[in-house]
């Protein structure tokens, strides 16, 4: 029951912010930093795929990506620099984010914010949805309210990901 009135109160938080509109301060500014957000099962994936980013670019991107955890054990044993986890409680019930290096994460104005993750998550969505990113990008359909552009691809194929959004991010001149 409890878990029931979370939930509920988490998605009417979720559709407010999605129909707010973003002051954006330049859509065709050149990307320099990258947020990502993720689940703990699609970590090896992002790893992957900011190594083959970087590389079919030709430059570094500074990558900050946070992980969606199952449980506090699964945030602490992330041992890369710029991966962080955070769980469900690092989110109250209204929706605030009780989680420091998070709330740093969503006030920082990424210049691309990668949405990484395929099933439907509510605390990933309102992570997203909070972001002051300036251009979100997304790969699944169910939440595409957030996202600026989504790419209908399968994550186990984070080549075709990465070719794609490497593809749209120099037509709309991003890089």
């Amino acid at each position: 029951m409890i878990n029931l009135l979370r939930k509920k109160i988490l998605e009417n938080k979720l559709k407010g912010l999605s129909n707010q509109t973003i002051d954006v301060i330049d859509k065709h500014e050149k990307i320099k930093s990258i947020g990502i957000i993720s689940s703990i099962a699609e970590h090896n994936n992002i790893v992957q795929f900011c190594e083959k980013l970087q590389s079919s670019v030709g430059k570094n991107f500074n990558i900050t990506t946070f992980l969606f955890c199952k449980n506090k054990n699964e945030a602490i044993t992330i041992d890369d620099q710029n991966v962080f986890g955070f769980v469900k409680k690092d989110i109250n019930w209204l929706g605030n984010i009780t989680n420091k290096e998070l709330k740093q994460f969503i006030d920082q104005p990424f210049d691309l914010l990668i949405n990484f993750y395929v099933n439907e998550s509510l605390e990933l969505n309102l992570v997203s949805a909070k972001s002051n990113a300036n251009f979100k990008v997304g790969v699944a359909e169910h939440h595409n309210v957030n996202n600026d552009l989504v790419i209908a691809i399968n994550l186990d194929d984070y080549l075709g990901f990465e070719a794609e959004l490497t593809k749209y991010l120099n037509i709309l001149n991003k890089i």
